[in-house]
């Protein structure tokens, strides 16, 4: 009775336990995802980034920039005065720009303005003019059971600390600098077109590589300066939040010329110039040629083709006229059968019709009017014309005709026939 009485309480108490267990909110999750915003407060994040930035520049004013900020605009936004110069802090994934913007950063930092880049992934013009290119290692992997983090704890060091690490247990820290030209070491003899060999000011450390690659590095241009990471996660709430970690970032601004009076900050998760699909392309050696190579074949086809196209006509041969064919072929019928009289008769009796239905003339009496009517239709001269109806004449009077007088007969007649 007493088992029975426990059980029962038992099973209450874990009743009620599951009911409270039902009724609490459950905690939202966190989100890990790299969002990079300056507003947001998620691990990811840059909030605290950019809330300190009053400390480092306490007379500078802050301006944020819109994410479609057109960086043409950047020389007359960025005035210089007596005061000092401004500094431009640009955080993102991806950050490219248009031919035109890269020019007036360029000349905005030859008038002695400070530039921090800190991405994954730079431009083209920049990777081109300053001859470094970013291997962004593991940066876009999420940790996971086989991705634990464990080895960004203590990835990062500084030139300035040599023997200090940083990092954090979290995505990865791994990117670093590259730079092609250099053939992977840095060489006093070779010479940029446009800056000068680079500062390095951090070092991303792998299990086994105590020397470490750059991650950090700093180039002069002009009066100003370029300063680069290989990595926006160095400016995440969670990586600031580390600690130790202050001290980095406190490096980040160090290496920064101190008279600023204006700093211009913008995230951009993949910053992009605003121009045509057109030039997107065109900026890309593989699509620009694909692009022109299209537009050439498109002309080509066109002109070729713009001429009009029809099918080959056929060679109609004329109508023959089968009347006369019928009447040769039994004049050589005739011919054939030796009756020469016969045939002459024939053909004079054939050669009467054509003069009555194409000269219209009347045929009964053969005259010297007639001879000199059908002498001025047919346009035959009057001897001619004469000649034959003397012959018609003698064949119609006559029993045999000869072959002479008959080939005489045809060529006579045939002046006629083919006479227009």
């Amino acid at each position: 009775m007493l088992t029975q009485r426990i059980h029962t309480f038992s099973f209450a108490i874990g009743l009620l336990m599951l009911l409270v267990a039902c009724g609490q909110p459950k905690p939202k999750p966190i989100d890990w995802n790299v969002g990079l915003g300056q507003k947001g407060k998620k691990p990811y994040d840059t909030y605290i980034a950019h809330k300190l930035l009053p400390a480092y520049f306490p007379d500078a004013s802050i301006s944020t920039l819109y994410s479609n900020y057109d960086f043409n605009n950047i020389n007359r936004a960025s005035y210089d005065s007596q005061e000092g110069h401004s500094l431009l802090v640009l955080i993102g994934k991806t950050i490219i720009f248009s031919k035109d913007e890269w020019a007036q950063l360029m000349q905005y930092m030859r008038n002695g303005n400070e530039i921090v880049m800190a991405s994954a992934s730079y431009d083209g013009y920049l990777e081109k003019d300053f001859h470094v290119r970013v291997s962004s290692e593991g940066f876009a992997a999420p940790l996971s059971r086989y991705n634990t983090g464990s080895d960004n704890v203590a990835a990062l060091s500084l030139a300035r600390y040599p023997m200090q690490r940083f990092g954090m247990h979290g995505r990865s820290l791994h990117s670093h600098f590259i730079f092609p030209a250099l053939a992977d070491t840095l060489q006093d003899t070779y010479d940029f077109t446009v800056a000068q060999l680079p500062t390095i000011l951090g070092y991303v450390h792998s299990a086994n590589d105590t020397l470490g690659k750059p991650n950090m590095v700093q180039y002069s241009v002009g009066a100003g300066h370029l300063t680069l990471l290989a990595s926006p996660m160095m400016l995440t709430n969670y990586f600031l939040l580390q600690p130790g970690n202050r001290l980095y970032y406190d490096n980040i601004w160090q290496v920064v010329d101190g008279d600023i009076f204006q700093v211009f900050w913008g995230n951009f998760t993949h910053r992009s110039p605003n121009q045509s699909a057109w030039a997107v392309l065109m900026r890309h050696p593989a699509t620009r040629w694909a692009v022109l190579l299209l537009l050439l074949l498109s002309v080509s086809f066109v002109i070729f083709q713009f001429r009009r196209q029809q099918r080959i006509i056929p060679i109609i041969r004329p109508n023959e006229n089968s009347s006369l064919e019928f009447v040769n072929t039994v004049a050589m019928l005739y011919y054939n059968k030796g009756d020469n009289h016969n045939l002459a008769c024939k053909m004079d009796n054939h050669f009467m019709e054509y003069l009555r239905s194409h000269f219209l003339i009347d045929t009964h009496t053969l005259d010297q009017q007639f001879i000199l009517r059908l002498s001025r239709k047919s346009g035959i001269s009057e001897a001619s014309t004469a000649s034959l109806i003397a012959l018609i004449h003698h064949i119609r009077l006559g029993s045999t005709v000869s072959d002479t007088e008959l080939l005489l007969l045809y060529q006579g007649i045939q002046q006629f026939y083919k006479k227009p």
